[in-house]
Order: C-alpha cells, then structure tokens, then sequence
C-alpha cells in the first residue's frame, strides 16, 4: 500500500483518538507534534459530570 502525503489528510483526523497510533506507526504526525496538540486543548475538568454507582441489588430484581 502507498503511504499517504500528509497534506492529504485532512486536519481533523491527524490526532483523531482511532487513528493516533496508525498516524504515529507511520510518521504522519510525531509524538511531539501530539504532545502540542495535547497541551493546546483546554482544561474541561470543571464540566465533568459525576455519576452516582448503581444502588445494591441484594438479588430482588425481577429478571
């Protein structure tokens, strides 16, 4: 298979979460191009939303 330039693909898909190791194995992007890229994204820790874990069952469901 003939490797793809880079100017190819388009932007969204070079640090694209399924294809960072395919884009890493391949020298499509650098593991210091991806370190940039993971220090410019901004910090949404306050937007996480916590979930309560499932109450006991203690067996009384009704399957």
């Amino acid at each position: 298979m003939k490797p793809v330039a880079r100017k190819y693909i388009p932007e969204e898909f070079l640090f694209d979460k399924r294809l960072l190791g395919h884009n890493l194995s391949q020298g499509i992007i650098t593991p210091q191009e991806l370190q940039e890229h993971l220090n410019q994204l901004p910090d949404l820790s306050d937007e996480v939303a916590y979930l309560e874990p499932p109450a006991e069952d203690n067996g009384k469901s009704e399957n």
